[in-house]
């Protein structure tokens, strides 16, 4: 059972809660949540969700059971190695050749060519964010812009480099 949730001053119970939630959905005659088939869906691909709403999708979305699934069967069916010490297997195409399969179909995507770009994958936003302030030719001719509404480690990026690199 969902605990019970603040809202503006009173205490609301998960049965009063979902008793509000149905009259909004009757009141909106079906057209909430596309006729309850995002009800449907999050019951179905998030059953560890029930009674929880996650709201950073920034830092990591939440897993459905349909990856989980996919990523246990193929986990099931294969061996994974260090990409760099791969060890053979006759039966599955090795680690380096399936990272190399989703290199290219994530530069496909982006109608980016393998002889223009290089694609890295890193273990998230702030190590790839690290690479891009070591490669940036930090100059006095150069320009570092971005939005205001940017990853902390955007910012970091300047700040630290600049500490290190005064011009």
């Amino acid at each position: 059972m969902a605990p019970n949730v603040q809202t503006t001053g009173e205490t609301k119970s998960s049965t009063a809660m979902s008793a509000d939630k149905a009259a909004f959905v009757t009141a909106s005659d079906g057209a909430y949540g596309y006729g309850g088939r995002i009800d449907e869906m999050r019951s179905k691909e998030f059953p560890h969700m029930q009674g929880s709403v996650y709201l950073d999708h920034a830092g990591a979305t939440m897993y459905s059971k349909t990856q989980l699934d996919a990523a246990f069967q193929e986990l099931q069916g294969g061996l994974f190695t260090n990409p760099h010490s791969a060890i053979g297997n006759d039966h599955v195409e090795s680690t380096t050749a399936k990272i190399e399969s989703v290199r290219r179909k994530v530069l496909a995507f982006f109608s980016a060519s393998e002889k223009e770009y290089a694609l890295i994958f890193t273990s998230g936003a702030t190590a790839a964010l690290k690479l891009v302030g070591e490669s940036f030719p930090w100059t006095s001719d150069s320009t570092f812009a971005h939005s205001k509404d940017s990853h902390t480690s955007v910012l970091g990026i300047r700040g630290s480099w600049i500490n290190d690199h005064v011009y």
